[in-house]
């Protein structure tokens, strides 16, 4: 097929979703040379034309002609096309991806993984979370740091898709990493050997003032695996339950726990596209009892995590520490194009329970905290930090 076929069906479903708005019947257009000035009597009065619903894809078409028969050298137009589709993807979010017909037929590159979650950002990404003791984390990569370069492979065309395969192979496959530190100004290489990461427990810290159990993730069974910690603990602690580095898992899970710790109400807003509202509540089983609640956020506290931290927040009366979440509240879809190739394409947007929305502002805290310290001093940290705060408040 021609390539600029294959631009007019790729970009077709973007340029409908995104333009749809400016072309219904009622909107007219006008130039400024024919605008009506109200407070001027002697101008012409406006002519309003109806602009054609598809003269943007006739400009496409138009654009690559002109590029193929002018441009200076030789052009590949195929390249220009792949990057054009991807970029007006990730104009819309960043998850957003292309996949090609070959990228369907690779194979799956294997369970290893560099223990990192990456967000794709134009022409770079940024660490979105670091899984304590993985390749990245013993490599000192850190939540924040600028990624832009994969195996000497830029990022600027490359899709989200891709790109987290590319983070994915066999036990032992090594990537190189080009990367800016936090404050850094040059970039580093790293090279990062893949492993298959077990998953991780959920690790517990108590002592007689409180009890700290972080959370690695949301996938199936965590819930289960917190009941049961939470049915050993007395009721008058308080609870800090730690939600950084927490970035996958199931919006039931984390309903789940939310309902071990809430009181009963909405836990989230599912706003998926071209279909009615869907409404999550959360009946409330009350095992949590009078404990005191704390819960530990940052930017590597994303998706499903961020409905839990909103639910508790909101329902829970937790206090949040930390920092504001990452704002990455969506689910994604597959969407086969019909000459080859898929489209994924973010389907859901998500409402926490204190109604933000989590797919652009994420979850604020009560008290910011840049720094918490040495993971083994945590739990202490954070009562020292409440007894203070407690102190401050009853002295002033």
């Amino acid at each position: 097929m021609n390539p600029r076929n294959w631009l007019v069906l790729g970009t077709l479903p973007i340029i409908l979703g995104v333009t749809t708005p400016y072309w219904s019947s009622t909107r007219k257009w006008s130039t400024p040379a024919t605008a009506v000035n109200p407070q001027d009597p002697t101008t012409t009065k406006k002519i309003d034309i109806n602009r054609d619903e598809l003269a943007g894809l006739t400009d496409i078409q138009d654009i690559l002609e002109l590029i193929d028969d002018r441009y200076v050298n030789s052009p590949n137009i195929e390249l220009a096309i792949n990057g054009g589709i991807q970029s007006a993807l990730e104009k819309l979010h960043p998850f957003n991806s292309w996949l090609s017909i070959s990228d369907l037929k690779e194979e799956d590159s294997g369970d290893a993984s560099t223990g990192m979650t990456l967000v794709k950002r134009g022409i770079y990404a940024t660490v979105l979370s670091v899984v304590p003791q993985g390749p990245a984390d013993r490599a000192g990569i850190r939540p924040g740091e600028v990624i832009r370069r994969l195996n000497n492979q830029t990022l600027n065309n490359m899709s989200a898709w891709k790109m987290q395969r590319l983070m994915k192979g066999t036990n032992g496959t090594q990537l190189e990493v080009q990367r800016f530190p936090q404050d850094a100004v040059k970039a580093e290489k790293t090279i990062l050997k893949l492993e298959v990461i077990p998953n991780n427990p959920i690790s517990l810290q108590t002592s007689p003032r409180g009890t700290l159990i972080s959370l690695p993730d949301l996938k199936i069974g965590r819930d289960k695996e917190f009941e049961n910690i939470l049915a050993r603990l007395k009721s008058s602690q308080t609870l800090i339950l730690d939600l950084r580095n927490n970035s996958e898992g199931s919006i039931e899970v984390a309903r789940n726990i939310a309902d071990l710790l809430c009181s009963q109400g909405t836990f989230a807003i599912v706003r998926p596209n071209n279909k009615p509202e869907l409404n999550l509540v959360i009946n409330s089983s009350g095992t949590r009892g009078s404990m005191k609640l704390i819960v530990l956020q940052d930017a590597s506290t994303s998706g499903v995590a961020e409905l839990l931290a909103s639910a508790l927040k909101r329902l829970g009366k937790a206090k949040i520490l930390g920092s504001r979440t990452a704002g990455l509240g969506v689910a994604l879809a597959r969407v086969p194009l019909s000459q080859g190739g898929a489209l994924e394409l973010v389907s859901e947007r998500w409402t926490g329970a204190g109604l933000e929305k989590l797919d652009q502002t994420g979850v604020n805290v009560d008290q910011p905290i840049k720094d918490f310290g040495s993971r083994e001093r945590l739990l202490d940290f954070i009562l020292d930090n409440l007894e203070a705060s407690a102190r401050g408040i009853k002295g002033s």
